[in-house]
């Protein structure tokens, strides 16, 4: 088995198993040796078969700006449902459809076997697409990335758990974060946030799971009259806001991310 891949090598099917199993997929065996021969999709399968479809968290997480009226995503890497991805290696421009909100959207085109990235007025509901931003028509820019997850416990995962909790957590119990805040909790692969927070001027703490954070939707923490302020996620950032028309400060004490 190769030890490595250059170019002009011969490749064995046992060669394209390992880049599974190396990355924690027990026994992984797609790619037979005997025919028939492996498609292009069974590639893709290798992808599909260690994250999910979404932007992956390496490079600049193709990040969108605006300078007048032209949209940059940023480079990254973009993973379809089919194990298909999209590598941005150089920032891309997008002219803007002035005067109206702007979506942008990587989009697999399996019928015409090509991938590209579209702006338009309104996001597909079908077809094989990830969303990366909206801008509104007054070029405010709103991150709408879905985020890749592992399927496997990958061991670059692993070794949050060697180094300890602390490697995931962002907290702080002797001396409490005021809102309004914006925290970031060092990496993007998260979907979920435990929070301890406190309301001013009362001693009790809330503790609450939120559960698959959406990048750039605001979610209440706590719910009924115990709405311990907002948090909005943006990457790796949480914003937080204290309740509205509550004139005491609300604390941040503790924060897991995972």
């Amino acid at each position: 088995m190769a030890d490595t891949f250059l170019d002009n090598q011969t490749v064995t099917a046992d060669d394209l198993n390992s880049i599974a199993i190396d990355l924690g997929v027990a026994d992984y065996s797609r790619f037979p040796e005997t025919p028939p021969q492996s498609a292009v999709s069974a590639l893709n399968q290798i992808t599909s078969d260690i994250v999910g479809k979404g932007v992956l968290s390496i490079l600049n997480k193709c990040n969108v700006t605006v300078s007048e009226n032209v949209a940059t995503i940023n480079t990254g890497v973009i993973v379809f449902e089919n194990g298909a991805k999209k590598r941005i290696t150089t920032a891309r421009n997008i002219d803007l459809i002035s005067g109206v909100d702007n979506y942008i959207y990587a989009l697999n085109d399996i019928a015409n076997n090509t991938i590209k990235l579209v702006i338009s007025k309104v996001l597909p509901t079908t077809g094989d697409f990830v969303n990366i931003a909206k801008i509104t028509a007054d070029k405010t820019v709103v991150p709408m990335r879905d985020w890749s997850k592992s399927k496997v416990d990958l061991p670059a995962k692993q070794r949050y758990y060697r180094n300890g909790i602390t490697d995931y957590i962002h907290t702080n119990y002797t001396a409490n974060i005021v809102m309004p805040a914006d925290i970031d909790v060092g990496f993007t692969a998260f979907s979920s946030v435990f929070i301890v927070s406190q309301r001013g001027g009362i001693s009790e703490e809330l503790k609450i799971i939120l559960w698959d954070l959406k990048e750039g939707e605001e979610t209440n923490i706590g719910g009924g009259s115990a709405i311990s302020g907002t948090v909005t996620r943006e990457g790796s950032i949480l914003h937080f806001k204290p309740p509205k028309g509550w004139d005491k400060s609300n604390y941040i004490k503790a924060i897991l991310a995972f």
